[in-house]
């Protein structure tokens, strides 16, 4: 029974171990549940570079934030970190192979509250010169005028405002950090293309979010700590915590509620197009125009996110999500509207399995072919519901990991741990029935 109970025991640490921050190629978000899982949480990628640490939260969180430790400061003072006169986070350096690289938190059962701790490593895209600004003040005034890129932190929604002196805007909004713009090694998708007009506004229900533009010239911004439901010509709605990244993981508040309600009501009838790109599995997100239910879908887990093409008519929409696992399951919509309907065939990803024949050389210097690597070969096909969820209910578990290698030692351990426990158990019934025949 002991034995039985332990190795019941190590299988749930082995599956919950997956369940950790919101991970970059060379960045991280940890929130406040990270943070309160464990007294200690070490900072590996930190040792061998130098990082940069962002904290933001709000003033209620700052008692419990000068109780975690982290290098030689806190994660409270990293919090008041912010230039009085800009709203420019100050970063926390953490010098390489410091002895200190990591977060320890000595609150009470390891308490944490609402925050936002995004950590960059030295080496990752713009480390020396991206400006970072906090999205907490009432309101924020930003002089965006040469940088290639504004990161906005912030651990509540926030609304952006842009004005242009004259032209217009190129360029993108991601709802990820710096690092994850120029190569963009995690695949992050943007949610807002700048419209071609001198303004511009959007909403943010995440922790952070980058604006990125190709073209130059000065731009007022005006952050304001508050959401709105922006009802424009080109307009974007996401799950709580939205990040649109390959590993499909979101970021986690107890600031956020279990379900998202939006309203749209637009001056008058639309033809309103609509992208999904969905990662909720069997958690449906559900569209309604003019009172009338138009759509219920649902998607991908994980880096395979199910895009789908949506038409609807009517003047006033209503979305309403409830995510059963907010860290795995999200959505982002994004809305343009036209007076016109536009002619396609919706379609889908779908994606499966196919193996790569890897050539290795052999110690005696022989090459031999084996079939090793499993590679995802993409397919465009019409959209059939029932065949993408089957297809990715059966491999669910993978949005759990960075990487199918992660994947396949986590089955492996789940698959060897039955027949450790058992045959731990069979040895011992084998040895009583031994000392029964002796006797």
């Amino acid at each position: 029974g002991v034995m039985y109970r332990a190795c019941l025991l190590v299988a749930f640490i082995l599956f919950t171990a997956c369940d950790a921050e919101v991970k970059f190629a060379n960045s991280w978000i940890k929130d406040e549940f990270d943070l309160s899982k464990q007294k200690m949480v070490e900072m590996h990628k930190c040792l061998t570079k130098s990082c940069k640490i962002y904290v933001s939260a709000p003033e209620s969180s700052y008692k419990t934030l000068d109780n975690i430790s982290c290098g030689e400061s806190t994660l409270g003072a990293m919090a008041r970190a912010v230039d009085p006169m800009t709203g420019e986070k100050i970063p926390y350096f953490m010098e390489r192979y410091s002895a200190k690289a990591f977060m320890k938190n000595h609150n009470a059962n390891y308490a944490c509250d609402p925050v936002v701790v995004y950590i960059v490593r030295e080496g990752a895209s713009m480390y020396n010169y991206a400006r970072v600004f906090e999205a907490k003040q009432p309101l924020l005034k930003i002089d965006w005028n040469m940088e290639e890129t504004i990161t906005l932190l912030s651990s509540q929604p926030f609304t952006v405002t842009g004005k242009l002196n004259e032209g217009y805007l190129t360029g993108s909004v991601y709802t990820t950090g710096y690092d994850n713009i120029l190569g963009n090694d995690d695949h992050c998708k943007p949610v807002y293309d700048f419209p071609k007009r001198d303004t511009f506004k959007f909403s943010v229900t995440g922790p952070i979010a980058t604006l990125h533009r190709q073209s130059l010239g000065p731009i007022q911004l005006t952050v304001e700590n508050k959401f709105e439901v922006i009802v424009n010509s080109a307009t974007f709605l996401t799950s709580n915590g939205y990040i649109g990244c390959k590993n499909g993981k979101s970021y986690q508040s107890s600031l956020y509620g279990p379900v998202v309600n939006y309203h749209l009501a637009y001056d008058r009838e639309y033809y309103i197009h609509t992208s999904a790109y969905l990662n909720t599995l069997n958690d449906n997100v559900t569209i309604r125009v003019d009172g009338k239910e138009a759509a219920n879908i649902k998607g991908a887990v994980g880096r395979l996110n199910w895009n789908k093409t949506l038409d609807f008519h009517g003047k006033e929409l209503d979305i309403r999500f409830e995510g059963n696992k907010p860290q795995f399951s999200s959505f982002l919509l994004r809305f343009w509207t036209g007076d016109e309907p536009v002619t396609y065939e919706p379609t889908s990803k779908r994606y499966t399995f196919r193996t790569k024949p890897s050539t290795v050389t052999t110690l005696k210097g022989v090459e031999t072919t084996s079939v090793s690597t499993i590679i995802f070969q993409e397919e465009t096909t019409t959209t059939k519901s029932s065949v993408i969820n089957n297809f990715f209910m059966s491999i669910h578990f993978l949005h759990r990991f960075s990487d199918l290698s992660e994947a396949f030692r986590f089955l492996g351990h789940i698959i060897l741990l039955p027949l450790l426990c058992y045959g731990h158990g069979d040895s011992d019934s084998g040895e009583k029935k031994q000392k029964e025949i002796e006797e």
